[in-house]
């Protein structure tokens, strides 16, 4: 998919306390991000003491996230790896508590790379894991207008 990084940004902010919401369940926590974007949300885990392993496919939000990183402190840094991948096809072979895909991120995906997507976060996730999801439903959104009769 190509897009302009920095317009998207401009015009996709999040919603309403997305930041404090993954914030707060990332405390402490091992965190696999996928869809990544700008670093946005994984910025706001590391900084509650999480883990973040985040995997983005776009090159340009690739490297947004990799500048938002580098603006951190080495110990916010450290707690922040950053990879160029697909979420429809990882095997990163270590597990995590908490797989996050934030800001309808799964939506980036036709319907059967969805399916890997749950699949792969299901097998990368601890025993009692939790697979988290922001989504908005999307149907029709880029519909055609009828014509009027």
């Amino acid at each position: 998919m190509s897009f302009d990084p920095h317009l998207y940004c401009a015009l996709h902010t999040g919603t309403p306390g997305d930041m404090e919401f993954y914030g707060k369940i990332g405390c402490g926590k091992r965190i696999l991000e996928l869809g990544g974007g700008d670093g946005r949300v994984t910025e706001a885990m590391v900084k509650s003491g999480a883990q973040v392993y985040a995997l983005e496919n776009h090159a340009g939000m690739l490297k947004l996230a990799e500048k938002r990183r580098a603006s951190l402190d080495e110990a916010h840094q450290e707690k922040w790896l950053i990879e160029s991948g697909d979420m429809s096809r990882f095997d990163l072979k270590t597990r995590f508590d908490l797989v996050v895909i934030p800001y309808s991120g799964i939506f980036c995906l036709e319907a059967e790379a969805r399916k890997h997507c749950f699949h792969l976060a299901a097998q990368h996730l601890q025993v009692g894991g939790s697979l988290v999801l922001d989504a908005y439903a999307t149907e029709g959104l880029f519909d055609e207008p009828e014509e009027p009769s």
